[in-house]
């Protein structure tokens, strides 16, 4: 009937997620209540008369039925939805098991004291007030009980969403494995659903080749990187963008990506386009090492940095152009600027520039580096700087992405990181309005966060692609 009223329902999360936990209730809670019926009834070789007669009660009898129906609901429930949780909510929940076990029971006395609270108050309005402190009390103890629950270590975790294939996958086989443990007349429906389903996650699942996603994320004002690493322990951000950014951008971002820790944060410099969002991002995500270039600036929020540091007595590691290190998927790493000793006036100039290597294919990162630092490149380890793509920010007072320097790397595509229209934001980059001219020109390929979104950078044996999130 709803589908018929509005197909587009059948792609409503919510539409998804109530009709898949009504199947698995339909199929599933049965099967594993009749299990712990038999796992918590008397020994059927025992004598009835060496049996407790507590175990005997009709109201124990009811009680442990209840609690079994219980059970068996919250984890076929649990089981069912694990897919369309980490789609959906980018999580993987094994405390929602015992949380339903609470929430459940609760959430019925809610609904039961407020039906009668509706019942009795044109009668008795103050019978109806005690209902609804009554109802006060457990949504209190529902609330409180929750945030508990989700505060034990290791009850959730945030995921990645899987693909396609790895749902079909679950579902197919989840159909087939207990397809024994079905009543009859569901096995063959069931089987002609599961079967299929196996089938397409054949046909979808992908070369699973490691790959190193590199994501220029496009944010209100500042720039922030992330860096997927192949496998799951040494992903890596590169600033932090601004509060706001931050707030709104990349911390729901990583969350998207299932990044419960950070194994390193690199601060390219230390002002609020590139570190105001750092107390965000500590606040909600651990932060395994942190690096910057050493390099002091005036700014509000390097000294709430520094001052956070010092309260935790944690000192951050720096570097300097020659640091390099690799990851076990083989990407490696390497600073080119700033060199021992270089401190310059400007903050810009003091920003870190690195790149990034996997399988010979190479990411440069110049995050606000301008025609100062350009030279200073060129003149110091002009070899070092041939590269694939060149991620560029803004530098705010010099021109970037010289001749010179195009030369020298000769990329075959730039990312310009950061918004669009310098005057909204307030920021003055005079090699904004012939940058893209001049990349042309050259036949090199131009992708802009501002007017593309996100960019992303997919780095393997077989090469590299670029893709646009718009």
């Amino acid at each position: 009937m709803i589908l018929a009223i509005d197909p587009a329902q059948l792609f409503d999360g919510g539409f998804i997620l109530s009709f898949t936990v009504v199947t698995v209730l339909v199929l599933l809670a049965p099967v594993f209540a009749g299990r712990l019926e038999t796992w918590t009834a008397p020994n059927p070789l025992k004598p009835a008369a060496l049996v407790p007669a507590w175990r005997k009660h009709p109201y124990y009898l009811a009680a442990l039925r209840w609690s079994n129906n219980l059970v068996a609901g919250s984890v076929a429930a649990w089981i069912g939805l694990v897919p369309l949780m980490a789609i959906y909510f980018n999580l993987f929940t094994p405390v929602s098991i015992l949380a339903n076990l609470v929430a459940v029971p609760l959430l019925g006395g809610v609904i039961a004291l407020g039906m009668l609270s509706i019942l009795v108050y044109p009668a008795w309005a103050g019978l109806a007030e005690i209902f609804n402190n009554a109802n006060y009390l457990l949504l209190g103890a529902l609330e409180g009980a929750v945030q508990w629950l989700g505060q034990v270590p290791g009850g959730h975790l945030f995921v990645q969403a899987p693909p396609a294939w790895w749902a079909a996958l679950y579902y197919g086989g989840l159909v087939i494995v207990l397809l024994p443990a079905i009543d009859r007349p569901w096995r063959r429906r069931l089987l002609l659903v599961g079967a299929p389903l196996v089938g397409l996650a054949g046909v979808l699942a992908p070369d699973r080749e490691p790959t190193t996603v590199v994501t220029v994320l496009d944010l209100y004002r500042g720039q922030a990187v992330f860096v997927n690493v192949a496998g799951q322990q040494e992903d890596f951000l590169v600033d932090t963008g601004d509060d706001r950014g931050a707030d709104r951008i990349v911390v729901p971002f990583l969350r998207s990506r299932g990044v419960d820790r950070l194994e390193r944060l690199i601060i390219t410099r230390g002002t609020k386009t590139h570190l105001g969002g750092f107390e965000v991002l500590a606040d909600r995500i651990p932060i395994g090492q942190l690096l910057d270039n050493g390099l002091p600036v005036r700014s509000t929020y390097y000294e709430r940095y520094r001052q956070r540091l010092a309260a935790a007595d944690r000192e951050p590691g720096v570097l300097r152009a020659g640091d390099r290190w690799q990851t076990t998927a083989g990407l490696a790493v390497e600073v080119l600027h700033p060199p021992p000793g270089w401190n310059h006036p400007r903050s810009a100039d003091n920003a870190l520039v690195f790149v990034l290597e996997q399988h010979g294919r190479r990411v440069l990162f110049l995050p606000a580096a301008g025609e100062t630092v350009e030279r200073a490149l060129l003149a110091r380890a002009p070899d070092s700087l041939r590269a694939d793509v060149i991620v560029r920010g803004g530098h705010g007072s010099e021109p970037s992405c010289t001749e010179a320097l195009l030369d020298a790397v000769n990329p075959a595509a730039v990312i310009l990181a950061g918004p669009g229209d310098a005057r909204r934001f307030g920021v003055r980059d005079p090699a904004a309005p012939s940058l893209g001219e001049r990349l042309q020109a050259r036949s090199i390929r131009v992708y802009r966060t501002a007017d593309q979104g996100a960019i992303r950078i997919r780095l393997n044996a077989r090469g590299y692609s670029i893709e646009p999130w718009l």
